[in-house]
């Protein structure tokens, strides 16, 4: 399937849905659009390009919460426990520090 690019009243439609609370597979087939992931692709792109309509909601945070939870893991430098500030941030800011410097991280290294 090509992609289509969407047009003003396409994006009229979605936000009009949206605000309604309507499922992003039953806005897909409503603008015959391959799968609810092109819905959510289409609002994340509105969305940075400052649609302040098209607020978070429950069922499609799911994937903004993956990416953006804080939470208590282990360096994989030293195994200490700290707090990352998003999915994809492993190392604490000691070992981030010395990974900048180019030295190397010895893998479970406990202590300075």
């Amino acid at each position: 399937m090509r992609y289509r690019l969407w047009t003003p009243a396409e994006d009229a439609v979605l936000m009009q849905m949206w605000r309604e609370g309507r499922l992003l597979t039953d806005i897909a087939a409503k603008l015959g659009r391959s799968s609810a992931d092109s819905i959510q692709m289409r609002v994340a792109a509105l969305r940075e390009r400052g649609c302040a309509e098209l607020a978070y909601r429950k069922g499609i945070t799911a994937a903004k919460k993956r990416c953006d939870l804080r939470a208590k893991r282990k360096c994989l430098g030293c195994r200490r426990t700290f707090t990352s500030k998003h999915v994809g941030h492993r190392l604490c800011e000691a070992c981030a520090r010395l990974a900048r410097q180019d030295l190397p991280v010895e893998i479970g290294r406990v202590g300075w």
